[in-house]
């Protein structure tokens, strides 16, 4: 007597070139985050300042004008550079699972990150305003007044230069 044993056929498409360029195209890409040159405008028009200039003053801070140095951005970033690590090797892990092109992730990075950074405007772990400044404001929000600079922060995915 013949017993028949059952055979099983597993089916696998290669997709190594698929992969591989879909990394390659995504190595190709920038996130950056910050006050984009090219829409820095005030809403003043009447202010010979723009908001990317702005930004530079007080991530800087001014001795001239006694402002103090009050970066937002880069130490937004130092202290959150774990989770973006995080963020970016789940990206990854998709790609290499044939589970995206991994842009939309970059954009979901670049919304997190941007909204941590404007979090900081007015808080505690800013230098605080001067009294005169809390006088002419009438606030002691640091970076506060208008709210254009912090609206100014956005995020652009774009292909490296």
């Amino acid at each position: 007597m013949c017993s028949k044993k059952a055979v099983s056929i597993k089916v696998r498409k290669d997709i190594y070139k698929q992969v591989k360029k879909t990394l390659l195209d995504f190595s190709k890409l920038d996130l950056l985050v910050g006050v984009p040159q090219e829409k820095t405008e005030r809403e003043d028009n009447s202010e010979p300042i723009t908001n990317a200039e702005l930004m530079f003053i007080h991530t800087n801070g001014s001795p001239i004008k006694n402002i103090p140095k009050r970066p937002t951005i880069e130490p937004t970033i130092e202290e959150n550079k774990e989770r973006i690590s995080e963020m970016f090797n789940k990206t990854v892990n998709k790609i290499l699972n044939n589970k995206g092109d991994g842009r939309a992730d970059l954009e979901k990075i670049g919304i997190w990150t941007v909204n941590k950074i404007k979090a900081k405007f007015g808080s505690d772990e800013l230098e605080p305003n001067a009294p005169s400044t809390i006088a002419q404001k009438g606030s002691d929000r640091p970076l506060i007044d208008t709210g254009q600079l912090r609206n100014s922060i956005t995020y652009v995915v774009r292909k490296k230069q």
